[in-house]
């Protein structure tokens, strides 16, 4: 069942990389605020790439560590940032996706916490279905153009 998922988040993550066309710079500081532009948006969304990436290969060696709470503690916020973005541009489809995904990275922080395995890949499937649900329908209505 893991490889199916680990194809499933290889794909996402390709795909969030050749969708948003985004590279992040060296030294390149987080910023913890809501996301003010389409750029600060991008850089989100490969952020979620690398901490969702994290996530799996914590999950494959089941490292349930502070480093797998601080990686989903990190994708709740940024799910959280992605669902203010798309509640502020009026999408409640695209805010809803998201909204999913930071429920889902809040059970995964719980659940490594608990070091519940079970919890916490049924939370890592969570989140991985809501990302694929919202970039099937990325193809055209949530692309954001360069």
């Amino acid at each position: 069942m893991r490889p199916r998922w680990l194809v499933l988040a290889a794909t996402l993550v390709l795909c969030g990389s050749l969708s948003f066309g985004v590279q992040q710079e060296e030294g390149q500081e987080e910023d913890a605020k809501d996301f003010q532009s389409e750029g600060d948006y991008r850089k989100g969304m490969q952020d979620i790439d690398h901490s969702f990436g994290d996530l799996l290969e914590e999950r494959e060696r089941f490292w349930l560590e502070p480093d797998t709470q601080r990686n989903a503690a990190r994708l709740t916020d940024l799910f959280h940032r992605v669902e203010t973005f798309w509640k502020g541009r009026g999408d409640e489809e695209a805010a809803g996706f998201a909204r999913l995904a930071r429920e889902g990275a809040e059970r995964a922080q719980e659940a490594s916490r608990m070091r519940d395995e079970k919890a916490f890949d049924a939370a890592v499937d969570s989140i991985a279905s809501s990302c694929a649900g919202c970039h099937a329908e990325a193809s055209e209505k949530f692309r954001l153009r360069p």
